[in-house]
């Protein structure tokens, strides 16, 4: 799929309150959290694809020493935020994006390790390979980083997402919205204050995973939150608000199979602009999952 039709689905779906941060006071206190004295004790979730979820990195999640993630180095023993993917073993190939949100001035700093079915380690992607996004139309301001695996090659089997140690507390340079708005439009704005964000062992992040190695793709995914836990067929019985009667829901069932044809239809003549009318259109009318249905299309 072409950049231009992607960044016309993104513009056609308006999508950018999906990608909200949780209003939520972070948890700091570890001490009633500790889970694992080992790896393979974390509670684990399937990476199934395409996959999208947003997750609250604090006190409330189980937590693990770095020095059990960093085996070979000499890693502070302090215990952080810990979740776990297992990919399946029919997965053939595998795009990960990992995003960081910034929000009251400050962020998580990520670490992510990738692991083979023994949790021997193959690969750490760590705060510094993240890069820096301002606020824009394609998500909140944020650090976010690609990860291209192939299971069945290098034996990825394990992803496990934690704190980056050696970096807490340490600050990230920001671009000022007035700054960035002022660059867009070409014009010369007001000399701004220099902006930055702290790197916490808290915050919010995003997983996303898709087949695509599209970079484009993978924001789209992460913009509309598809959830990998539903299966387009079943979306319009499950999702649709107060079912009451047979009847009822069989007329929405087959509202839903003729939304899927419109969308399959105008996606098999490559009309882009269409299709995204026609899961924005069906979203306003009660059925957001159309919306996932087009990225999901889109992204396999």
């Amino acid at each position: 799929m072409k950049l231009k039709s992607l960044v016309i689905i993104v513009a056609a779906l308006t999508v950018s309150a999906c990608s909200g941060i949780p209003e939520k006071e972070l948890k700091t206190d570890f001490n009633e959290s500790a889970c694992c004295s080992q790896l393979s004790a974390l509670p684990m979730t399937q990476l199934s694809v395409p996959f999208h979820q947003q997750v609250i990195m604090d006190g409330h999640l189980p937590t693990l020493s770095s020095s059990l993630l960093n085996d070979n180095t000499q890693a502070d023993s302090q215990r952080f935020p810990t979740i776990a993917y297992q990919i399946s073993d029919t997965t053939e190939s595998l795009s990960l994006l990992i995003r960081s949100y910034i929000k009251n001035d400050a962020l998580f700093a990520p670490s992510i390790y990738v692991f083979d079915k023994q949790w021997r380690l193959l690969g750490q992607y760590r705060t510094n390979d993240f890069t820096y996004y301002p606020t824009a139309m394609q998500g909140l301001e944020r650090i976010e980083a690609s990860i291209a695996l192939e299971p069945q090659r290098d034996n990825a089997q394990f992803i496990v997402v934690s704190a980056d140690s050696t970096k807490l507390d340490s600050a990230i340079n920001r671009i000022h919205p007035e700054d960035l708005y002022s660059e867009s439009q070409q014009i010369i704005g007001n000399k701004q204050l220099p902006l930055t964000a702290t790197l916490s062992s808290v915050g919010v992040i995003d997983v996303t995973a898709s087949q695509s190695t599209n970079s484009a793709v993978l924001t789209l995914l992460a913009e509309l939150g598809v959830s990998s836990n539903n299966e387009p067929e079943t979306l319009g019985s499950t999702q649709v608000s107060q079912p009451s009667t047979q009847t009822v829901e069989t007329n929405q069932k087959a509202q839903w199979l003729n939304i899927q044809k419109d969308i399959d239809q105008a996606l098999n003549n490559n009309d882009i602009k269409q299709a995204a009318f026609i899961a924005n259109q069906a979203a306003e009318q009660g059925m957001p999952e159309a919306k996932d249905y087009l990225l999901k299309q889109l992204a396999e």
